[in-house]
């Protein structure tokens, strides 16, 4: 009996030291989970600080990069600008040379059929409707000398000017009022011509007046190609 009883203190003692260790395993565990635990979250909060930093410097190398882009494309931009303003200028004045040059030639052949109208009008000749004709000639072509005169200040103001696009129409029209203007000279010179020639013939005059007139015809046909050319290039760069 007395060793039965022994046998059962032993595994009391036995069952009470194992749950005392026990106690202490978990203590043990659980102090281990607390001291691992911050720094793995400490780990995790630096690489997610890491990250976002890396991320914002990203963007900031990218809005940097785009502002030079910004800065590039405007500077060839800027240059463009002054190419094409000193292209615009020389083929306004290429235009407006081939326009004054028109009008000069008309004005010569002006001259001349004044001239030989003045002498047939000498021989007794009526010259009232080619003189009258003329005179059409040289109030278009004077009209068309004021229109040129300041040329050269339209084109400088419209190339120079924040809107180009919306003041250069200003410069064509100009361009195409000289250019109406010396079609309008040319035909009344031809009308002009053809009067002499009606009233010559009428008058009998001879062959040699005739031929006179007819090659200053062929002088205003010449100077009609040229005045077309003109407003070709004129409606060409429109």
């Amino acid at each position: 009996m007395k060793s039965l009883t022994n046998i059962l203190i032993s595994h009391v003692v036995f069952l009470a030291l194992f749950a005392v260790a026990a106690i202490a395993l978990a203590q043990t565990d659980a102090s281990s989970t607390e001291e691992t635990d911050p720094p793995v979250r400490e780990q995790f909060e630096a690489r997610k600080v890491e990250a976002q930093q890396n991320i914002a410097e990203r963007k900031e190398v990218v809005q940097e990069r785009k502002t030079e882009i910004k800065e590039n494309i405007a500077e060839r931009k800027a240059a463009l600008t002054d190419r094409v303003q000193e292209r615009v200028t020389n083929l306004a004045a290429n235009i407006s040379n081939r326009v004054e040059a028109a009008i000069k030639r008309l004005t010569q052949i002006a001259n001349r059929i004044e001239s030989r109208s003045q002498k047939l009008t000498d021989n007794g000749v009526d010259t009232a409707a080619a003189d009258a004709a003329l005179a059409d000639a040289r109030a278009a072509l004077n009209e068309a000398t004021a229109i040129m005169s300041n040329i050269d200040s339209i084109v400088a103001e419209s190339v120079t000017s924040e809107n180009p696009q919306g003041t250069w129409p200003a410069v064509k029209d100009t361009f195409k009022a000289a250019v109406k203007e010396i079609r309008t000279a040319r035909e009344h010179l031809r009308t002009a011509v053809a009067e002499l020639k009606t009233a010559t013939a009428e008058a009998g005059t001879g062959s040699g007046v005739s031929d006179a007139i007819r090659n200053e015809a062929s002088d205003n046909r010449a100077t009609a190609s040229s005045s077309e050319e003109s407003e070709e290039t004129t409606n060409d760069n429109q």
